[in-house]
Formats: structure tokens, C-alpha cells, sequence
């Protein structure tokens, strides 16, 4: 489903209505709190859009949550702060006690140094392309050991999914 609101495009994918009626199937309360957190966290991505006088030109909700587009020029200091808007959102839910679990999940993942997450986003403003794609590489590998060592299926699904949407990005 698409529509549009003061020119930005809002695209609702069918896969969010499927993970949101899987949710309410299997009785998975906490994939809605991922889910409403991760669009949180892009409306302060959204705000800080707003602050500088830009407009998004795209948001998208499907089955992770929430992804933001735009096309306007920020300056590097602008940028971070948009950048870092989206985690400063986790970290005020968390800070607060609230759902402080998925929230420090959300803030971690986000803030690692891979492109196209934020934490990567952000720093390649200082550093060279080629050398954020190695960090980002090596970031993921390091992600994805440390999840099959853990055990822990959703990191391996995260790192997989990052992988994918990267080099799709990239």
C-alpha cells in the first residue's frame, strides 16, 4: 500500500501485516514492542529531519519496522545528529526503564559500525568509504561468529539480514 502525506511517499509492505498476524497468532508480544521501538526510533530520525527544515521523502514499514529516505544535503554535524537521533531514542525508552531490553538491543545494533546502519552511517562522515566497508565487513563477521558461539538465533538472523540489505545498499 502507498500513499502519500505533504509529498512523502508512505509505503506499508504486506509483510508487515503478516508479522503483525503472526505476532497476534503465536502470541508474541514481544516482536510488537520490536517493531513499535524500531518505528520510534526512526521518528527521531523523522523529527530531527524536521529541526533542520528538511522533509523525508520516504517511510517504509514493513515486517523490521520502520526505514527512513531522503534526498536533502545535511551538513556533516546535521547529519550525525540525524544520524544518532533515531539511538538517542532507544536510549531515553531505556534510560527510563521502559522495555529496557529491546531498547538497548535496538541501540546496539543500530549504533554498530556497519554501513547502512547509523553507527556506520555516522562514521563513515570521518572516515574513507573503502575504509568503512572493511570495518563493516570485518564488524559483521565478528557479529555473526560471535552469535553461532552464542547461540543466539536472532543475532545470526540480524547479521544475515544486515549482510544482505548491505550489499543490496552498497
Amino acid at each position: 500500500m502507498v500513499f502519500y502525506i505533504k509529498g512523502c511517499k508512505i509505503r506499508i509492505d504486506f509483510s508487515l501485516f503478516l508479522i503483525i498476524c503472526l505476532s497476534i497468532i503465536f502470541n508474541a508480544e514481544e516482536l510488537m514492542y520490536i517493531l513499535l521501538f524500531s518505528v520510534l526510533h526512526e521518528s527521531g530520525h523523522i523529527f530531527s529531519l524536521l529541526l533542520f527544515k528538511e522533509r523525508p521523502d520516504e517511510i517504509r514499514l514493513s515486517f523490521y519496522g520502520a526505514s527512513l529516505k531522503y534526498g536533502g544535503v545535511l551538513s556533516p554535524v546535521k547529519e550525525a545528529m540525524f544520524l544518532l537521533s533515531g539511538i538517542a531514542i532507544n536510549l531515553i525508552f531505556a534510560l527510563a526503564d521502559i522495555k529496557r531490553c529491546i531498547n538497548l538491543s535496538l541501540l546496539f545494533v543500530n549504533a554498530l559500525p556497519i554501513i547502512p546502519l547509523d553507527g556506520g552511517r555516522a562514521l563513515s562522515l570521518i572516515l574513507k568509504y573503502k575504509t568503512m566497508r572493511i570495518i563493516s565487513a570485518l564488524t559483521l563477521c565478528i557479529l555473526f561468529v560471535t552469535a553461532l558461539a552464542l547461540k543466539n538465533l536472532s543475532l545470526v538472523l540480524i547479521s544475515v539480514y544486515v549482510a544482505v540489505y548491505s550489499y543490496y545498499e552498497g
